[in-house]
């Protein structure tokens, strides 16, 4: 049982590494892909923060989160605050 066990992980683990990464999309019922329209998000911080944090970490954790994923190379999105 032992043995099955392993050579069904192992079986799955390298399919899955032989294979390419894939990504999904977000179609319609009659095939139209779903999209945003808009490429420029602004957001709003409250400047206060949350009240347990009194150093200001929260909200340059929230700006770099936007940075991070404005920077990915594969992405149109653009955020300000």
């Amino acid at each position: 049982m032992k043995r099955l066990l392993v050579a069904t992980i192992f079986l799955t683990v390298t399919s899955f590494a032989a294979s390419p990464a894939l990504a999904f999309g977000i179609s319609t019922i009659s095939g139209k892909e779903v999209k945003w329209s808009i490429f420029d998000v602004g957001y709003y911080l409250d400047s206060n923060g949350w009240s347990g944090i009194s150093n200001g970490k929260d909200r340059e954790a929230v700006v770099q989160s936007f940075n991070d994923w404005q920077a990915v190379s594969c992405s149109k999105l653009k955020f300000h605050k």
